[in-house]
């Protein structure tokens, strides 16, 4: 069985308490580097080597992440000022691209409006889709004509959406079992690069 990318939200949590390490830039031209698409997040684009975060970004560090089976692959933290972070991730067949990455930073917003803070009621507002995850995992995802991506919500509405969703017997919209006032508190955005090396 693969591994579950979003084992890694977990982990990360955990490694910002103990990394307090200072955001900064390298010298590089700006560019309009707080949009999320299918493909980047900010400067940060999927298949790009994840060694030239440290062109980048200053302050980078190194981190490992696990999966199901004992399988593990590299990521790396960046941090930024207020709590916020983006972590960049690898993948267990791939060590060099950037095959994921997740922000809890309410500066990036994607293309379709949404950024870390709004409330999940916004995405129903605007006729989006959200899908929840079925494997174990409380993630969800948010469909639109113009960029699909994964958000989590704060622990208690997703135990609460998870609990209400074993019960149900026959099919439901999902916004009537997710808390309105639940709110993002992460995006993520993957693809593949099987066939970009």
């Amino acid at each position: 069985m693969k591994p579950n990318f979003f084992i890694s939200s977990f982990f990360i949590l955990f490694l910002l308490m103990f990394n307090n390490c200072d955001f900064s830039r390298t010298n590089r031209s700006p560019v309009n580097d707080f949009i999320i698409d299918s493909t980047r997040i900010g400067e940060i684009r999927i298949c790009n080597k994840i060694s030239e975060l440290s062109e980048l970004f200053k302050s980078t560090s190194d981190t490992t992440l696990e999966g199901d089976e004992e399988v593990s692959w590299k990521g790396k933290l960046i941090n930024l000022p207020d709590d916020e972070w983006i972590l960049v991730e690898a993948s267990w067949i791939d060590s060099t691209s950037i095959w994921r990455i997740t922000t809890n930073s309410k500066k990036y917003t994607t293309i379709n409006g949404y950024k870390v803070g709004d409330h999940i009621n916004k995405i129903k507002l605007q006729q989006d889709k959200i899908e929840y995850s079925e494997n174990g995992v409380p993630a969800f995802e948010v469909k639109s004509k113009n960029v699909s991506f994964w958000v989590t919500i704060e622990s208690k509405y997703s135990d609460d959406f998870y609990q209400r969703i074993e019960k149900q017997t026959t099919p439901i919209d999902n916004f009537e079992i997710i808390d309105s006032n639940s709110t993002i508190q992460t995006i993520t955005i993957s693809g593949s690069c099987k066939n970009r090396n």
